[in-house]
């Protein structure tokens, strides 16, 4: 709640506070969540650097961020050891499933990518899921896939990130400028 109020230091106090009182089974754990909390602030190998103390203390949580971080590093098939892992300790993780679709996504893997962000979207609707997928359908020119996914993004999302880049708000999109705003989107998250 701290970090979401834009009250990092506080939020810090909080994370070390849960990691120094929390059981030895859960530190790794409790590491995890701080090193997601660098990866959401962008400081990506900050968050790798607590992220691999997480896993080397057990924690499960840290795989989806760690391969996350390396996502954001530009390592994205280092990452996918990890977010194979997360997905073993549990295969209902959509976060993970989501990261694991854009790993596979950028390397360009896309039958792989398909089947990851289809199994996430199948556990929830996170619009996430929808600008990965998309952006894998436009590459393998199923256009009419990508307009069915991109329509299934939140269109506040969408009017946000047109507006970001000067694309009027009610006309319709050519392919390129719908790829353009999932590159963008995906940038921006």
């Amino acid at each position: 709640a701290f970090m979401c109020l834009g009250r990092a230091q506080e939020a810090l106090k909080e994370f070390k506070t849960a990691e120094a009182e929390a059981p030895v089974v859960a530190r790794g754990d409790a590491r995890a969540w701080l090193g997601e909390m660098y990866l959401w602030r962008g400081d990506y190998v900050k968050a790798l650097r607590l992220l691999d103390e997480a896993a080397s203390l057990g924690g499960r949580y840290a795989y989806c961020w760690r391969g996350a971080a390396k996502i954001k590093l530009g390592r994205p098939r280092e990452a996918l050891a990890d977010l194979d892992r997360a997905t073993e300790i549990r295969s209902w993780d959509v976060e993970a499933l989501i990261w694991k679709g854009e790993a596979n996504r950028l390397i360009g893997h896309h039958a792989g990518a398909l089947k990851d962000l289809s199994a996430a979207i199948r556990f929830s609707q996170n619009p996430w899921a929808f600008f990965n997928r998309a952006l894998v359908l436009a590459r393998l020119k199923n256009y009419e896939g990508m307009r069915r996914d991109f329509r299934r993004i939140p269109h506040i999302i969408v009017a946000y990130i047109k507006a970001k880049r000067g694309l009027g708000a009610r006309r319709e999109l050519s392919v390129g400028e719908m790829r353009d705003v999932l590159e963008s989107g995906l940038q921006l998250a």
